[in-house]
């Protein structure tokens, strides 16, 4: 069974319309709270990996300390090295809405394209099945 998360962090992506959402059930199977679960990948041009990785990394910590951020992880694909994948989980739309205006996504967004760190990103929303 799925323990409730803390709601102590929270996240904003406002380029994304976030509609998805599920509801997990805590230890006697009540529920627990609606999240909003999403999966980014995120693949580096040529030569960008590095520099990627680190405009990636100076997303965590603001964005963990966002009100409503349940979990935000990056990873790195040990197979193909220049994919990146985020495992986000917001506590609610709102909080999730605020995060996409902040000003730390904010300057990500501009620093990727003014360099040109990203060759492909693709956002997944997830169902919480069990």
């Amino acid at each position: 069974m799925y323990n409730s998360v803390s709601n102590k962090h929270s996240d904003k992506h406002s380029h994304f319309p976030f509609k998805k959402t599920s509801t997990r059930m805590n230890a006697n199977n009540k529920k627990a709270t609606t999240m909003i679960n999403l999966h980014a990948e995120i693949i580096a041009n040529p030569d960008k990996r590095d520099a990627l990785q680190i405009a990636l990394q100076n997303l965590l910590e603001p964005t963990r300390q966002e009100e409503g951020c349940c979990q935000y992880e990056l990873y790195q694909d040990t197979q193909a090295p220049d994919r990146f994948l985020m495992q986000e989980v917001w506590c609610s739309q709102a909080s999730l809405d605020a995060h996409q205006k902040s000003p730390h996504l904010e300057a990500f967004r501009q620093l990727i394209t003014r360099n040109n760190l990203v060759k492909q990103s693709t956002l997944s929303y997830l169902r919480f099945i069990g």
